[in-house]
């Protein structure tokens, strides 16, 4: 597409892109009882501030191809964040609205669910806790699992 052979910057650079948007889960891990924090996803899971952000970085550090790899790896990032049983606000600043990506399609959450959620997750006394009820509450589904499989081919391609 951009005529960019694989190398491993370009690597690094999509794998940080990848996981930016959960730059802030080892603080809030160990701040989150002092501040009464609920979640870290308020932080970096603004989809329309980090889309421009990045895509301009992006652009600054090295032209379109980097920016479009940004925005991409952040994309998929949000895309598997809303197959997560609390979703994801897309509109987040504007909107408080959650939806989640299901084989059912996409879902408008209810705000009383979340709320909930979040309300049990807070309850557990260590970040190890909190994980578990991640895994446990979170569901491997089929649209994670295809996700996974689309990224694993668009890599191969991309190494080629």
């Amino acid at each position: 597409l951009f005529g960019e052979s694989f190398n491993i910057i370009n690597l690094i650079i999509a794998i940080f892109s990848t996981h930016l948007p959960d730059a802030d889960i080892i603080p809030f891990m160990f701040l989150r009882k002092r501040f009464s924090l609920m979640s870290h996803r308020p932080i970096g899971h603004h989809f329309l501030i980090l889309m421009p952000a990045m895509g301009i970085i992006g652009y600054w550090i090295g032209g379109a191809y980097i920016s479009t790899l940004m925005a991409t790896c952040i994309l998929l990032h949000l895309i598997h964040d809303s197959t997560d049983i609390v979703g994801l606000r897309w509109l987040s600043p504007f909107s408080k609205t959650r939806w989640r990506l299901s084989v059912r399609g996409i879902e408008k959450l209810p705000e009383k669910f979340v709320e909930d959620w979040y309300r049990n997750l807070y309850k557990k006394k260590s970040g190890k806790g909190e994980i578990e009820l991640r895994i446990e509450l979170t569901p491997f589904n089929r649209t994670t699992l295809i996700l996974f499989f689309i990224s694993i081919l668009a890599l191969v391609k991309y190494a080629r």
